[in-house]
């Protein structure tokens, strides 16, 4: 419990403050409740709180309790559900590429998405499921962060069928309507494949404020590798906790997890949903750097002619809901 109460010249969280009373003070005595201020005797306080006041972990055995619903909710979350254990997980294999990817002096430093679960294309969805995949990988980033976790409504990553269903109800409610008609409006239990703009909506729909980044790299390539690496640099150094970015081209999309510094400027750190992610599995139980150099991108090697990003940039307020239904200024922006 984070709250603290003030009795006796010292400060006691919840718990601590309810056994001072008892262990100290008489149980005839009459006290204030630290919440609200009713006057009680000390023997009807505890009662009185836990009651009154406070939400309790309903798990058997487990003393958590809070004032806050929402602060218990991310507690069961973090400590009785499956997202527990893979939490650490999920940090920790963020802390090890950035570990092993230090490991070569020419790099300087490295940024990373903070949490990160990759997601491969299957037998099921080959040949259409990049920006599905790639989605997953956005989405099972978000659901560490309680924030997220509480305005997307997800507790687990969803599966293709249910983003279908999620982009479909997103067109219904009037999101991007150029897209809906470009896809007729119907995407469950298809083969269509989507890109940039059905993932922004997919998220927006889910209360995710996003940015919309489109960018042209013709006439002039090498400023558009520069202005493209330096955005995403940008990116991953300035935001705290950093998410996964969905990464489109014309005909397949990708997940950029980071970014890399050296002397001769910056790669982008680019996982390809084609790619199984036990190859980056392998390659940091064997603390193999060449291994991981199918993650490495120079912005040299980003020649196709325009490419798109979708990143998340908070929660969506309520008020600007129906303002991120449309592509506008306030979510799209070209470089």
């Amino acid at each position: 419990m984070g709250e603290s109460y003030f009795c006796c010249e010292e400060w006691y969280p919840t718990a601590e403050w309810l056994d001072h009373i008892e262990l100290d003070h008489d149980n005839s005595e009459t006290l204030p409740c630290p919440v609200c201020g009713l006057e009680m005797t000390v023997l009807k306080i505890r009662p009185h709180v836990y009651g009154e006041h406070l939400v309790c972990c309903p798990h058997a055995g487990c003393f958590f309790c809070s004032e806050s619903f929402d602060v218990v909710e991310d507690h069961i979350v973090r400590t009785h559900s499956k997202l527990s254990s893979s939490l650490q997980q999920a940090d920790d294999t963020s802390q090890r590429i950035a570990t092993l990817l230090k490991s070569d002096n020419r790099v300087q430093n490295v940024w990373l998405a903070k949490y990160l679960v990759l997601h491969k294309v299957g037998r099921e969805d080959e040949g259409f499921g990049c920006g599905f995949r790639n989605i997953q990988n956005i989405v099972a980033s978000l659901v560490y962060e309680p924030e997220f976790r509480r305005a997307c409504g997800f507790h687990c990553t969803p599966n293709i069928s249910q983003i279908q269903a999620d982009i479909e109800s997103a067109w219904a409610a009037g999101f991007d309507p150029a897209g809906a008609a470009q896809l007729d409006g119907r995407l469950l239990g298809t083969t269509k494949w989507i890109g940039a703009t059905e993932a922004a909506i997919f998220l927006q729909y889910h209360s995710v404020r996003i940015q919309l980044v489109d960018i042209k790299l013709y006439p002039s390539k090498c400023d558009g590798q520069r202005r493209l690496s330096t955005w995403v640099e940008e990116y991953f150094r300035s935001s705290d906790p950093a998410f996964p970015l969905f990464f489109q081209h014309e005909g397949h999309s990708r997940t950029i997890i980071g970014v890399e510094k050296t002397a001769a400027g910056c790669n982008l750190l680019i996982y390809d949903p084609a790619v199984d992610p036990e190859k980056i599995t392998l390659a940091l139980e064997s603390f193999n750097l060449e291994a991981l150099s199918f993650l490495r991108f120079p912005p040299s090697s980003l020649d196709r002619r325009e490419y798109q990003i979708v990143a998340v940039r908070g929660v969506l307020p309520v008020p600007y809901y129906e303002t991120a239904k449309n592509f506008t200024s306030f979510n799209h922006v070209d470089l």
